[in-house]
């Protein structure tokens, strides 16, 4: 197993409040894939969970070594249905952007505390 990349992302919570609270729609358009949505809305704590999303995304692409020529959508950070784990899936361009670059798996970690969220996203490749 090689390390391709490290990335972390530290979000303030506030900001994102605001953003979804003046523009919801357009805001979980333009930025989030409907599964992210989707459990976003089920959740009492949702611009939390919207934090840690946008948290995942901006951590991968920094993971991946900076701007990569894919958008928001094609990244989705999702939990598995029985650990509850997070975890990144990755479709579209960003899937090919990841294997171009010898991806094979990444691991992500996420945390909040008060009015901050933060996340860790490995790549290893191999």
């Amino acid at each position: 197993m090689n390390l391709l990349g490290i990335g972390v992302d530290l979000v303030y919570l506030p900001r994102i409040e605001k953003i979804y609270s003046a523009y919801p729609k357009r805001f979980l358009e333009k930025v989030f894939h409907p599964k992210e949505v989707s459990l976003a809305l089920k959740r009492k704590d949702t611009p939390v969970y919207l934090a840690s999303c946008f948290a995942a995304k901006e951590a991968f692409y920094k993971a991946l070594g900076g701007y990569q020529p894919f958008v928001w959508q094609e990244i989705s950070l999702l939990r598995d249905p029985q650990t509850k784990k997070p975890f990144i899936e990755i479709e579209g361009r960003a899937l090919e952007v990841f294997r171009e670059r010898g991806g094979r798996d990444c691991l992500v970690s996420l945390s909040h505390e008060k009015d901050y969220v933060v996340c860790m996203v490995v790549i290893t490749g191999g």
